[in-house]
């Protein structure tokens, strides 16, 4: 009788452990999108300014040879992207949904020439393996663009 306690003794204390090992991951995952999102909002405000005032996107780096326009373009789409890595990495968009939006991401050539000059810093973040996955996948289907872009361009 003493042995069929202590058994279920110990399985219950490993329930407990695996209760409070959830929980803890449980909070740490919720600690993480509170960050991306108090990250995210900064830096919405931050280019809110600059849509206001369009002289500042130069301040962001962005190149001012093309204009205004082009420049604004730039900021919105790196908000656009900025805004699915995020969503990518708090587990909002999966894996299927990022690669079937791919082909309507890319279907204009203007976003297909951000990328062009943006992927570079978006494949060297390698922060986090989310990170990295959302660089490649997003890649992959640039690629894929390109290359139905180019059958089109030959028929």
């Amino acid at each position: 009788m003493g042995d069929a306690f202590g058994t279920l003794s110990a399985l219950l204390s490993a329930l407990a452990l695996l209760g409070v090992w959830s929980s803890i991951r449980l909070q740490t995952r919720q600690a993480e999108v509170a960050k991306f999102e108090a990250v995210r909002g900064i830096r919405g405000q931050l280019i809110q300014f600059v849509f206001d005032d369009p002289d500042l996107l130069v301040l962001w780096g962005f190149d001012p040879s093309g204009g205004e326009e082009e420049m604004r373009e730039a900021a919105y789409l790196s908000l656009i992207f900025s805004y699915l890595k995020m969503a990518y990495a708090v587990g909002a968009i999966t894996d299927l949904e990022l690669i079937s939006a791919g082909p309507a991401i890319f279907r204009s050539s203007r976003t297909r020439s951000w990328w062009a000059r943006s992927r570079k810093t978006y494949l060297a973040d390698t922060v986090t393996s989310e990170a990295t996955m959302f660089a490649q996948m997003v890649d992959a289907q640039y690629h894929l663009a390109r290359m139905r872009e180019k059958s089109a361009v030959a028929e």
